[in-house]
């Protein structure tokens, strides 16, 4: 899957310009745009509409939702398009051990989204803290959705609880009694974690299965 910055940095290209060539004309630092391609940062809703009409592009596209450029080019009447029907979904944020999983003190809220955009099954978002997963475009500040299951394939991303600690969302791998939560991450402080089944409690709560930026 293509990520947030590898598809700026081709939408930057196709324009001929350098990272100091945009940067001056959004009045903006080149470090910004930088960040931006090396997905340690997404810049907010405002920013990302201004990039998106430069580029001539939806901010669904631009954000890699879908790889429809023009909005105009979305027919409604398409299947495939949105269904004009809302469902609400529970925003959690740190996930511990031992709590229920919409305790008072995960729940954040709640965000409407088109159902047709959610997969069966139960689903509910989670806001993304830390950079260990942003080559996944899944960056700090991001909800992403989780579909609830306790399994998952190899490679998957997952929402993970090990022992007593935070949940923690990384690329799920088994191999006979051992787990490897690896992640995905620009910052070399991110190792991957080894769990020795034999020592160590782990819980798979669910699946990512989308992200979306919080506006």
């Amino acid at each position: 899957m293509e990520s947030f910055g590898e598809r700026f940095k081709e939408l930057r290209l196709e324009k001929k310009l350098t990272q100091q060539q945009l940067a001056e004309m959004f009045y903006t630092k080149k470090s910004s745009i930088s960040r931006y391609e090396n997905n340690i940062q997404v810049p907010e809703i405002e920013s990302l509409k201004r990039y998106a009409d430069f580029f001539d592009v939806t901010v669904d596209y631009l954000l890699c939702r879908n790889d429809i450029r023009d909005g105009k080019s979305i027919d409604p009447s398409d299947a495939g398009g949105l269904s004009g029907k809302t469902v609400e979904l529970p925003i959690l944020g740190v996930v511990r051990a031992g709590e229920p999983l919409y305790a008072e003190q995960n729940l954040l809220g709640y965000s409407t989204i088109d159902s047709s955009l959610v997969p069966s099954g139960e689903c509910f978002y989670l806001l993304v803290k830390g950079d260990s997963m942003n080559l996944s475009n899944i960056i700090d500040g991001q909800l992403v959705m989780i579909r609830r299951q306790e399994e998952v394939e190899n490679g998957e991303i997952a929402l993970v609880l090990v022992n007593d600690e935070a949940a923690t969302i990384k690329k799920f791998y088994r191999s006979e009694d051992m787990v490897t939560l690896m992640p995905h991450s620009s910052n070399p402080d991110n190792p991957p974690r080894i769990v020795s089944l034999a020592r160590e409690g782990i819980k798979v709560i669910g699946k990512v299965v989308g992200t979306f930026i919080r506006f």
